[in-house]
């Protein structure tokens, strides 16, 4: 071994000493509030490629929001992720991008362009967790039958 250092402590000959490097720290940490809110921003551009033709001018849908009215007051409280849908619900600005997807799922299934089962499977998968899901059946269980549903906004 080594000759003794100061306390008694060994020290190694030179050539027997390993270098250790410690891993510097990242030039820029993201931050994790500014990496989820790109998240959804990109996520709710991509879905907004195709979505319902009420997504912006929702004025027209006069049934779609009559139902979703309708199903807020049935099924309260009517949880969608964070978010608790109400009659004549506006989001907050953190939760926009998010409450679009959800009402542009919903305008897809009010306007069957979707099936049930598609529609709870995208909302489960977007928006996880036990009170959306059961708030999801509530919507599916109220909404109308194909028959009295259009198409499109009228």
């Amino acid at each position: 071994m080594g000759s003794p250092g100061r306390c008694g402590a060994h020290v190694l000959p030179r050539a027997a000493r390993v270098k250790v490097r410690l891993p510097q720290p990242a030039a820029e940490r993201k931050d994790p509030k500014i990496m989820h809110k790109t998240a959804l921003t990109t996520l709710g551009a991509l879905l907004l490629a195709g979505c319902a033709p009420d997504q912006f001018s929702n004025i027209h849908a006069t049934g779609l929001n009559g139902f979703i009215d309708n199903v807020a007051a049935t099924c309260a409280p009517l949880y969608v992720g964070p978010m608790v849908i109400t009659p004549n619900y506006q989001p907050p600005n953190y939760a926009t991008a998010q409450y679009g997807v959800w009402l542009d799922q919903v305008s897809k299934l009010y306007y069957k362009r979707i099936e049930p089962a598609v529609f709870t499977e995208n909302i489960n998968n977007l928006f996880p967790g036990e009170r959306t899901a059961k708030a999801n059946q509530c919507l599916v269980a109220n909404l109308p039958p194909p028959g009295e549903r259009p198409f499109a906004p009228q």
